[in-house]
């Protein structure tokens, strides 16, 4: 992102998506699982402040080698009160 951010692209907002799929043969192989093992998938876009994508990833993990971890605060009131995640400042080494 410091590349995009020094030729003036201003990065804003990603959308992710976590889901689960089966291990193809060759993904399996490199990622030294059997064939139809569960893996989990990550796909992100990264957009500019035009809406623009400047960034795609799609990436398989294995479940075994991944931890996705967040804060929630209970919030709301009577009937509406739910789970929110927790949004603290971006530490700097994160953001690079």
């Amino acid at each position: 992102f410091r590349l995009l951010e020094r030729s003036a692209v201003k990065v804003t907002s990603a959308d992710q998506s976590v889901s689960a799929t089966l291990a193809s043969p060759d993904v399996a192989e490199v990622l030294g699982v059997s064939i139809g093992a569960p893996l989990l998938t990550i796909d992100r876009v990264v957009r500019d402040s035009d809406g623009l994508g400047v960034e795609y990833l799609s990436a398989l993990y294995r479940p075994d080698m991944f931890k996705l971890e967040m804060s929630l605060s209970r919030v709301g009131a009577g009937e509406g009160r739910h789970w929110e995640p927790v949004i603290q400042p971006a530490r700097k080494d994160a953001a690079e």
